[in-house]
């Protein structure tokens, strides 16, 4: 609200361009009434009778305006009327992708990044709670509107859009945004290792060191050059202390996170573990996807089950897969126990 009328607020619509306003008019015995009218260009198009300095969410009728009425909500704060405003804009992207619609797609995209962006403008800094969720929110966000702009044909957009997502989710954790990127790269003359290379470096990053959309352009363009002159190598990272061959795993799913007679998920459930467990393990199985436990590790083995495996990931299509295990670090593995020691 920038201006008064009629002792309250005149809201304004910054998309729509229209406006909330307290209207009067006399009624048939000369007393003035009072009421709210939502109107644009100044044609009323929807109004309500109320003598209450507040705008109603019910109530209202059609005047020069089309069926069906707007729907009015209120919110306890700008920060959460812009976060559900984020997340209406998004259903309608998402909606409108699914017909191939991509120019209101990236219409509604954008919207929904201001809206989002404008809920928390410190990112994940901001001290109240739903950082996380605010920051997958804004890597879908950002995925569906690189996915816009790879359709329109804007392709380097599309990558500094996607290479902005990866900097929200961890770089474990599987983004339609890291996708949307190699593509772009494709289509912007980079060979697909190259490509996957870029996407490695940008998810190396975190929301810390994101500078926002346009500041992110120089660095996209450095490491876009590099690719296209197949300059980009990959890192092989060399733990500091020496690997004792043991494995270790964290828990970070646990509500996945079950203990299997065999490396299927419809095999019988032999025991679970809880959220940043330590799990044991004594090799890889099924191209690193499961883990057999170690022969320390505890499970019901009173069905005769002599060994237990567990999943490193949820039981979903490989995109919409998440991690259930983490590596650990070898410099956090626990102390070797006294047997382990004897020779």
């Amino acid at each position: 609200a920038s201006r008064r009328w009629l002792d309250h607020d005149v809201y304004e619509n910054r998309f729509g361009e229209c406006i909330i306003s307290r209207e009067a008019h006399n009624s048939k015995t000369g007393q003035a009434k009072h009421g709210f009218v939502l109107g644009r260009g100044g044609r009323p198009l929807y109004g309500v009778k109320t003598e209450k300095l507040e705008v109603p969410t019910a109530g209202w009728k059609a005047f020069e305006g089309q069926e069906p009425i707007p729907e009015l909500l209120k919110f306890a704060s700008w920060s959460d009327c812009c976060q559900h405003g984020s997340w209406y804009f998004l259903q309608e992207a998402e909606n409108a992708a699914k017909g191939g619609h991509w120019k209101v797609v990236l219409v509604m995209a954008d919207r929904a990044f201001d809206c989002h962006t404008q809920a928390r403008p410190k990112g994940r800094g901001d001290i109240r709670e739903g950082g996380s969720e605010w920051s997958s929110q804004l890597c879908d966000l950002l995925g569906t509107r690189a996915e816009a702009l790879l359709n329109l044909g804007q392709f380097k957009r599309a990558l500094i859009d996607a290479c902005a997502a990866v900097h929200f989710v961890p770089a474990f954790e599987f983004s339609k945004a890291r996708t949307r990127g190699v593509t772009a790269c494709l289509n912007l003359g980079v060979s697909e290792a190259q490509a996957k290379l870029l996407m490695e470096e940008m998810c190396k990053r975190s929301d810390r060191d994101f500078p926002g959309i346009q500041a992110l352009e120089p660095l996209v363009d450095s490491f876009l050059d590099r690719a296209k002159a197949d300059k980009l190598k990959p890192v092989t990272l060399i733990e500091e202390d020496h690997d004792d061959e043991r494995i270790f795993f964290r828990v970070v799913d646990p509500e996945d996170c079950k203990l299997y007679s065999s490396t299927t998920y419809n095999s019988k459930v032999i025991g679970s573990r809880e959220y940043g467990d330590l799990v044991r393990g004594q090799s890889l199985q099924k191209a690193g996807t499961w883990l057999e436990l170690h022969v320390s590790e505890a499970f019901d083995d009173s069905s005769g089950h002599r060994r237990a495996y567990v999943p490193l990931f949820t039981d979903d299509p490989e995109e919409d897969r998440e991690e259930v295990l983490e590596k650990v670090p070898v410099k956090e593995y626990p102390r070797p126990g006294r047997w382990e020691t004897m020779h």
